[in-house]
């Protein structure tokens, strides 16, 4: 995603550090969007996906609507594989990341 000002959001590959150089320009930021960890909870266990900044924010099924996304109400989803999870985080990637600062 390009912004007005010209920043580029991405997903963080280890290639973007030399397509940045080459174009002249530098990576001013890196952010962790969320945590994959394996979690035992009370009555189920397995990978779960939260966001970094907020663990209560986190995959889960909605109480209300029923569907699954980040949430910070609703019951947490365990994913019986890292892999799994990990494609589910790469799916709500951009709802996991913090607010921007100074944007309303």
């Amino acid at each position: 995603m390009i912004g007005p000002d010209g920043t580029i959001e991405t997903v963080y590959d280890d290639k973007l550090l030399d397509l940045t150089k080459e174009m002249g320009g530098e990576l001013a930021q890196v952010c962790r969007a969320s945590s994959v960890e394996f979690e035992r909870g009370t009555s189920h266990n397995g990978w779960t996906v939260r966001a970094a900044y907020d663990p209560t924010l986190a995959i889960r099924l909605h109480p209300v609507t029923g569907m699954i996304g980040p949430s910070r109400k609703g019951m947490l989803i365990y994913y019986r594989t890292r892999e799994k999870a990990l494609l589910a985080e790469r799916k709500f990637f951009w709802d996991l990341l913090p607010p921007k600062q100074g944007v309303k």
